[in-house]
């Protein structure tokens, strides 16, 4: 049965034409941008709504071409697999750029640029080629298969690059690592040298636009590369390459990303050994990390975030406080206290003396040495009743 057009207008009607109901967050469009011309929106929809227009996306699609002349992209993070993105590894290489190591799905990776796993022919028949395929779509394939009959196969070291489809990354870097043979373990070694740098030299040289790289544990999959030593290999030829060059061009992070723990594991013990002490902290980065997980619920978006809270930039920072009020007693209350300083609880206990004790809740103080403008302290006592503790005022 055809998925009847009207219904969109009814289930989303921050679509309809020149409506401003409903959540539409708009980007900012970079005229600088080569690979994204137009300008894109966002537009949150609730849970129930969502699993309607994923079962029609074709349909959705069609009727936002057609009447809008846009094209549209369904996306659910917090749905796919639950995947969480952990940052396990940060060092600054130079100043103004740092590596960093992470378990992620690199076909939902945040980057500018991702680096495919690619044989000579760009049929990304298998492995993270073939996952790239999958979300970003059949155009990923079908731009390889040109740029092979234009320019011939890519020899083992080299690259070719591509739009990335459908992916959240602006462009794909297929580099063509070695097949592992043991007997050739130094043209193996050298070969997957050469790509790297030319991973690199593309990122900073020859493509201005480029701030953030994802590079995967190239060979080291189906084409049997040893892991340890591909990392070690990867991240000693980056390590060497900035000894070398004076510039880094606009690069600013280089990731190097996977979703299976052994590689993880393989690339931090690499980094670890080669580039030094972990500049993350146990808690997590200094600076606000990136999310875990993010879960659209109607017209805003949570974002469940790996960190120290006292350390993120943001509008209000939630406390909880103890029924002693004192801010020593709780390890969330003891850490915004050491980041605030003692001016934070000052105006807290001037503001409880001025209340009775089941008056409020809540109380609010500034933020002082917070990276926010708000301290929401919520004043916890064990008597409340379950009403109490969800109540909103």
């Amino acid at each position: 049965m055809d998925f009847p057009k009207k219904i969109l207008a009814h289930t989303c009607p921050q679509w309809r034409k020149g409506s401003t109901e409903g959540g539409c967050l708009s980007y900012k469009c970079s005229e600088t941008d080569i690979y994204r011309r137009s300008c894109s929106w966002q537009i949150p929809i609730n849970h129930d709504d969502l699993k309607i227009v994923k079962k029609n996306e074709s349909q959705l699609c069609e009727v936002l071409q057609d009447k809008f002349g846009c094209i549209s992209i369904l996306v659910s993070p917090a749905q796919e697999h639950n995947s969480e993105s952990l940052q396990v590894f940060r060092k600054m290489l130079t100043p103004g750029l740092t590596l960093s190591v992470w378990k992620d799905n690199l076909t939902r990776h945040a980057v500018d640029a991702v680096v495919n796993a690619a044989n000579e022919d760009l049929k990304h028949g298998g492995g993270l080629a073939l996952a790239l395929v999958k979300a970003g779509g059949q155009e990923i394939q079908e731009e390889s298969t040109r740029f092979i009959s234009i320019h011939g196969k890519v020899p083992t070291g080299e690259i070719a690059v591509t739009g990335a489809g459908k992916l959240p990354c602006k462009l794909i870097i297929h580099a063509v690592g070695p097949r592992w043979v043991e007997v050739d373990r130094e043209r193996c070694i050298h070969k997957l040298q050469t790509a790297i740098k030319n991973i690199l030299d593309y990122a900073i040289f020859y493509n201005m636009y480029l701030e953030t790289v994802a590079i995967p544990a190239l060979s080291s999959g189906i084409f049997n590369f040893p892991l340890n030593l591909c990392t070690q290999i990867i991240v000693e030829t980056i390590r060497l390459y900035f000894q070398g060059v004076q510039t880094t061009g606009n690069l600013k992070e280089i990731h190097l990303v996977s979703n299976e723990e052994p590689t993880v594991a393989a690339f931090k013990a690499a980094s670890e050994t080669i580039l030094g002490m972990n500049e993350l902290r146990s808690w997590g980065n200094q600076e606000a990390t990136p999310p875990f997980n993010t879960m659209v619920m109607s017209n805003f978006t949570v974002h469940i975030v790996r960190g120290q809270i006292e350390l993120q930039e943001t509008d209000v920072i939630v406390n909880s406080i103890t029924p002693s009020h004192c801010f020593e007693a709780g390890l969330v209350s003891r850490s915004i206290l050491q980041q605030a300083g003692d001016e934070i609880e000052q105006e807290f206990k001037k503001q409880t003396s001025q209340t009775s004790q089941d008056s409020q809740l809540v109380l609010v103080t500034k933020g002082f040495k917070l990276s926010c403008q708000y301290v929401f302290h919520v004043l916890w006592n064990s008597e409340y009743s379950r009403t109490d503790m969800v109540r909103s005022k």
